[in-house]
């Protein structure tokens, strides 16, 4: 599956959005993202996160299947060296987030949610996106509305 690359970061959630759906996965590698609609099935948790931070063994054999099962179903896949810039808009009680992948000839978009205190995953979902980017990229990983760069603002929700 992806022997030759280091796993970072894999997210499922209903608190990311990709146009329509039950929600949206994404797979950080030390080379690329790949992204896919969250399948509708019971043997899916609401959401799950996993970061490179949290790795006992037993634990990233888990993230490991959950990535196999995204690579089989993305949607699009972005190599680290295609992407120029991340710019990122965290969510807030009324608006929901984004994040904006730019790489040469495209742009992909994924939603996030508003944050709730009747939803408590969001918030955990918003800290390890957070967390797997300042890790994939934090020299091309911004902050949408002041144009720093993340790691220098220390934004996590």
């Amino acid at each position: 599956m992806i022997r030759r690359e280091i796993l970072i970061g894999v997210i499922s959630s209903a608190d990311l959005h990709r146009g329509v759906g039950n929600g949206y996965m994404l797979l950080f590698t030390n080379s690329r993202i790949v992204g896919a609609n969250r399948p509708v099935s019971k043997d899916i948790p609401e959401s799950y996160c996993w970061t490179m931070t949290e790795s006992s063994e037993a634990d990233h054999d888990v993230a490991e299947r959950f990535a196999a099962a995204l690579i089989g179903r993305k949607q699009f896949e972005l190599s680290k060296e295609g992407i120029f810039k991340i710019l990122y808009e965290a969510p807030g009680i009324f608006l929901g987030g984004r994040v904006i992948f730019a790489s040469v000839g495209e742009q992909i978009q994924v939603e996030t949610s508003v944050l709730s205190v009747w939803n408590p995953s969001g918030v955990q979902v918003i800290r390890k996106l957070v967390e797997s980017l300042l890790i994939f990229a934090p020299d091309r990983f911004y902050d949408e509305k002041t144009g720093a760069l993340v790691r220098d603002v220390g934004i996590l929700a």
